[in-house]
């Protein structure tokens, strides 16, 4: 890993003027209190399904993941939630009577 403590740019063009290496054993050791385990699922756009894995994260920087065989229902629910709020209601597959009806309930809500 490296830690850049000096930088300046955009994150992709980014200049690094100072930084180190750094272990991965040495920062889960020094930043143990910091670091957080658990389980997520999300929606992936490129494969079309839910992905669920489990993670050891420092803040956003994933240390460690791993796929889970096995998804909670609770998971699948969370997953199939955060894409239709990030991607809205028409990415689901609405059929022509849904729409109506989705309609007329949006009229009676004004």
């Amino acid at each position: 890993w490296l830690v850049a403590a000096d930088l300046d740019g955009r994150a992709r063009e980014a200049t690094i003027y100072r930084a180190t290496a750094v272990d991965l054993a040495d920062l889960e050791r020094d930043l143990a209190p910091h670091i957080q385990e658990g389980e997520e699922a999300f929606w992936d756009d490129r494969r079309g399904t839910i992905v669920a894995r489990h993670v050891r994260q420092l803040g956003a920087l994933v240390l460690a993941e791993k796929p889970l065989q096995q998804i909670a229902p609770e998971l699948i629910r969370q997953g199939l939630l955060d894409a239709v709020r990030r991607k809205g209601l028409e990415s689901l597959p609405w059929t022509d009577a849904a729409r109506q009806w989705r309609a007329r309930v949006q009229l009676l809500g004004t």
